[in-house]
């Protein structure tokens, strides 16, 4: 299951071979193609160390390759020479006894970025371009063609699956900024980026020299089918977001105040005006309880129209 496992690895690795030269990420895999066709017996492999000393990696012996003194535990028998991890240290030129072309191993030091699945992401790259001339800025993914652009006519070419989603910072030639700027990545734009720089008639490497770029996947219950743009409401020095109804509050308040004192106020000036209703309670309580009409007030003789009355003595 392990060989299975690393054999994928192994393929899915950054690492980029042309004729004599192996690039690989510091902490990935790497094979050397050329010792799988040296079949010699005690053929070797070895690594230039410093001081004009060489270093053995691997002997092939009885048909198949074995590892050297050190590199045990980073290689297995085989009919090729692979590391199973690399080492910054690991970095140089090696020789094999059948061929007479030495191969230049590059192990290069990666930062590692994260991004969430169909949102914006930036994989930096920095080169100082003061009293250089640069002539073109090319990205790869895994070794695979990702951006590219030429300053002397602007044009730009983009990999498969690429198209419209990944740009440069504006002036960049200018600042040395040449950044991936992703307007939305996707799961398969994980993997390991190279940014590298023609200037001066020379291909350099900018500065991270790789990343590693990790997409977050969006989880199963998200339903969320493309990228939605930003918002372009503008917000007022004063504006906390929560719409009118603060207002609405205000002025309802102020019309009840207004209208309890306006009620006040009215009745105040009813009350201090009379009215026939308050006699005709004053009368009502001067009716007797059995309903029988009043007493006649007493009226000197003659009040009433009538003659006064003449009684015997």
């Amino acid at each position: 299951m392990w060989l299975q496992r690393f054999a994928f690895i192994l393929l899915c690795s950054g690492f980029a071979v042309q004729g004599g030269y192996i690039e690989v990420s510091v902490g990935d895999p790497v094979r050397f193609p050329e010792t799988r066709t040296c079949a010699t017996e005690n053929a070797e492999l070895s690594h230039h160390l410093a001081g004009d000393r060489d270093q053995l990696v691997a002997r092939y012996q009885d048909g198949v390759w074995k590892p050297g003194p050190g590199y045990q535990d980073r290689m297995g028998p085989g009919t090729s020479v692979t590391l199973n991890t690399t080492y910054i240290t690991d970095k140089g030129l090696y020789h094999l006894t059948c061929e007479k072309t030495p191969t230049q191993l590059d192990v290069v030091p990666f930062y590692e970025a994260e991004a969430a699945e169909r949102k914006p992401a930036t994989v930096h790259c920095y080169y100082g371009t003061a009293g250089r001339h640069v002539e073109s800025v090319r990205w790869e993914r895994d070794g695979k063609h990702v951006f590219e652009i030429k300053f002397s006519s602007n044009e730009t070419t983009l990999g498969a699956g690429f198209e419209g989603r990944v740009s440069l910072p504006p002036e960049s030639n200018k600042t040395g900024n040449f950044s991936l700027i992703f307007q939305w990545v996707l799961p398969e734009d994980r993997g390991d980026y190279r940014c590298y720089i023609q200037a001066d008639g020379e291909k350099e490497r900018g500065n991270p020299a790789a990343a590693r770029l990790r997409v977050k996947e969006e989880s199963p219950g998200q339903t969320t089918t493309a990228p939605q743009p930003a918002s372009t409401t503008q917000k007022g020095p004063g504006d906390t977001g929560m719409g009118p109804w603060p207002i609405v509050i205000a002025v309802t308040v102020i019309v009840a105040a207004l209208g309890t004192g306006f009620g006040w106020w009215l009745k105040s000036c009813c009350s201090n005006v009379p009215t026939s209703a308050s006699s005709d309670e004053e009368h009502e309580l001067e009716q007797p309880l059995n309903g029988a009409p009043p007493p006649l007030p007493h009226l000197p003789p003659g009040v009433n129209g009538r003659p006064p009355v003449n009684t015997p003595v």
